[in-house]
């Protein structure tokens, strides 16, 4: 599983401001503008020697070009926005026109893999969370083996809300 946490709601997984720090420094650095990108880190875990240490960011990689896969979408849902409408804004008007006060969401995506038993049916998923869920289905052939078989996408008002929700998604029965 992955999950979107827009920065108008709290991280419970990294110092916030340590990040926005080294995202900005990656941007400056490439001298990005104007422009679809993504950055992604590791927070380490443990120190590193030679390396760096435990709690810092070390950079994967730097794309120019959005996220793979149907990551735009958990962004939307996250944000309340189109992340292809505010970079068309960017390109055409040199800014952002959408809304940004609509609300805030901690988006999750969880995805299963066929073949393995897990405690709870889609069927279960579907009504459990049903007022949640913002897409789910099959991803192509092509992403499944890196990413599972069958995914849904929800979001909700809490980060504890979202880790229940993929608890319950991706636990797999007793054999």
């Amino acid at each position: 599983y992955y999950y979107n946490a827009p920065f108008d709601l709290p991280f419970f997984d990294l110092d916030k401001e340590a990040f926005r720090k080294v995202g900005r420094a990656v941007v400056k650095s490439f001298g990005i503008k104007k422009r679809f990108f993504h950055i992604e880190f590791f927070v380490l875990t443990k120190d590193k020697p030679g390396l760096a240490k435990k709690g810092d960011f070390v950079a994967l990689e730097c794309n120019m070009r959005p996220a793979g896969g149907y990551t735009p979408d958990l962004i939307d849902f996250a944000n309340s926005v189109s992340v292809y409408d505010i970079y068309a804004d960017v390109i055409c008007f040199d800014e952002n026109r959408q809304d940004m006060s609509l609300p805030k969401y901690y988006a999750f995506a969880s995805a299963r893999r066929d073949g393995i038993a897990y405690l709870h049916s889609e069927e279960e998923i579907l009504s459990s969370y049903h007022d949640n869920l913002c897409l789910h289905g099959r991803y192509p052939a092509h992403m499944a083996v890196a990413m599972g078989d069958s995914f849904y996408y929800a979001k909700f008002d809490s980060f504890e809300e979202g880790q229940r929700f993929d608890a319950f998604v991706r636990t797999r029965a007793k054999q």
